[in-house]
């Protein structure tokens, strides 16, 4: 952590180090007023939630499916209805401050009842799919960026969801298959790889939700092939402007929203196909991204 308890970026060591670095810690996480330890704290979950494990061949690791279910799913009346899925990455971070980074959450089942409730958006499932710790990063960092020496192993990991998880939920769940009922989302890092996905996997993502995408990270090759994709699919994109401290990352998202604007509004998308969004006062936090999940979720299934 910095000094002013704020995370700070990855930084890169350079090739000619002396024979010993000295590295001083200027804050730890538990030093936040917002941090709140695991053991202290208790399920925030809404509805009904599933909970099972899932293993990837490819990646060589089991973590964790959470899977949200509307309210009336289990009705009689609706016992052949099929539903919407829209599946988000850190899943240990949507549904339980009990689970979650820092004590927070997105409360995707909380604000998914209150507007299913109002019937201001269509029923849908919400799958979070956990991260994978030490792994996390290059799970979530797409092949063409290996700035910084990070691995990516972005390619695994969408065929791991694609492969593994969307077919596992379909036998599971009455899910409605096809693009155009199947969504993905993430922030941060998370954001990056959505994105990927969505050029990737055009065929089978038919929506995508991305919160504060660190365009910065790991060069410009993720903006470069944003701005030569055709763009086919609903995407609302996010961040604030106060996502960093340091002046130079602040730049680095801001950029990456300009380009995004300037793409979709070359390719007549906004504002009914894509909606980008800048949050006064907003930082890098799961406050910010849980705020504006209404309004992605009413853009995306809205009556």
């Amino acid at each position: 952590m910095s000094a002013d308890l704020t995370d700070r970026p990855n930084r890169r060591l350079a090739a000619d180090l002396p024979e010993e670095v000295a590295l001083t810690v200027e804050a730890w996480i538990d030093d936040r007023p917002d941090f709140v330890p695991s053991s202290a704290r208790k399920s925030t979950v809404t509805g009904h939630l599933d909970l099972f494990d899932i293993t990837s061949e490819r990646l060589e690791n089991t973590r964790k499916l959470r899977v949200w279910l509307p309210p009336g799913y289990d009705a009689e009346e609706n016992a052949t209805r099929r539903y919407p899925v829209l599946y988000l990455h850190d899943g240990q971070n949507v549904f339980d401050r009990a689970t979650s980074y820092l004590g927070t959450e997105w409360e995707a089942d909380e604000t998914a009842t209150r507007l299913i409730e109002a019937k201001k958006i269509e029923p849908l499932l919400i799958v979070g799919i956990d991260h994978a710790g030490a792994a996390r990063l290059a799970e979530y960092n797409p092949p063409f960026t290996s700035k910084g020496g990070v691995a990516h192993s972005g390619d695994r990991y969408l065929d791991f969801i694609t492969q593994t998880v969307m077919p596992e939920v379909e036998g599971r769940y009455r899910v409605e298959p096809g693009p155009e009922h199947t969504a993905l989302g993430g922030s941060s890092y998370g954001g990056n790889i959505t994105l990927y996905a969505g050029m990737r996997h055009p065929d089978r993502f038919g929506a995508l939700l991305v919160e504060s995408p660190v365009f910065w990270a790991f060069g410009p090759g993720l903006m470069n092939l944003c701005k030569q994709h055709e763009w086919t699919q609903r995407v609302f994109v996010a961040s604030g402007d106060s996502e960093s401290k340091e002046a130079k990352v602040q730049a680095g998202y801001e950029r990456g929203m300009e380009v995004l604007r300037a793409t979709f509004t070359a390719q007549d998308l906004l504002p009914k196909r894509a909606l980008l969004v800048v949050e006064p006062k907003a930082t890098h936090h799961e406050t910010s991204w849980a705020r504006r999940l209404p309004q992605a979720l009413e853009f995306f299934y809205g009556r």
